[in-house]
């Protein structure tokens, strides 16, 4: 399976052309996002979030600033592993949720499932409930301690079967986040997002010609 470094690189990749298109001013450097994802990768959640933190006030949470989406779910998710280790508190983390509830986030690239049983980690899964499309199961990388259980509403349908093992990351809007009441460090969170849709990664450019892509398929 992808590692949460690659396919997060390969979203901000996605996302940050998009919003190039819109002719959006903010932009970080790529050093910048060099050290976010060294932390990242070496699971540095406390680092993580100081450094998404710091480039969200930068960019004012503009939703026109490049790749502003996937800092908010960087965000969330260094949080959570942050509490996973005793580095934030719940109340804390608490205080984050306003910088991302109401607004658009973009998740990393997942494979996707048709079928999760038994429940698949990190994996875009097909859910079985009729509230909701999407149920993700979001884990450190050692599947020990759950960060977050995602659920997601997509705006429209999705053929699972017919990308079942691809790579898809979800784009859409957070509407609720919901702290585990026990306080509990194995899990930690409920995410609920709503008009969402699923990216594919054989939608992205060709790695070969978009230096972004190419730097993430050699790590």
């Amino acid at each position: 399976m992808k590692t949460f470094y690659i396919a997060l690189i390969l979203i901000v990749s996605f996302v940050g052309a998009s919003a190039q298109q819109q002719a959006s001013p903010a932009k970080l450097t790529d050093e910048q996002w060099d050290l976010l994802f060294a932390d990242l990768q070496g699971e540095n959640w406390k680092e993580a979030f100081d450094l998404s933190s710091e480039y969200i006030e930068t960019l004012k949470n503009d939703d026109k600033a490049d790749a502003i989406e996937n800092l908010r779910y960087i965000l969330l998710y260094s949080a959570a592993g942050s509490v996973s280790i005793d580095k934030m508190s719940y109340d804390d983390l608490e205080k984050q949720l306003p910088k991302v509830v109401g607004k658009k986030v973009a998740l990393p690239f997942h494979p996707i499932g048709s079928d999760c049983h038994p429940p698949m980690f990190n994996y875009v899964c097909k859910s079985s409930g009729e509230d909701y499309d999407v149920m993700i199961t979001t884990s450190n990388s050692t599947a020990t301690t759950i960060l977050a259980f995602e659920y997601i509403k997509l705006a429209k349908k999705f053929d699972f079967a017919k990308h079942d093992g691809e790579l898809g990351a979800v784009v859409g809007t957070v509407y609720k986040i919901v702290p585990n009441p026990n306080k509990s460090r194995i899990l930690i969170m409920r995410i609920f997002t709503k008009d969402a849709e699923i990216k594919l990664q054989s939608d992205l450019k060709n790695p070969e010609t978009d230096p972004a892509d190419k730097n993430s398929a050699s790590n």
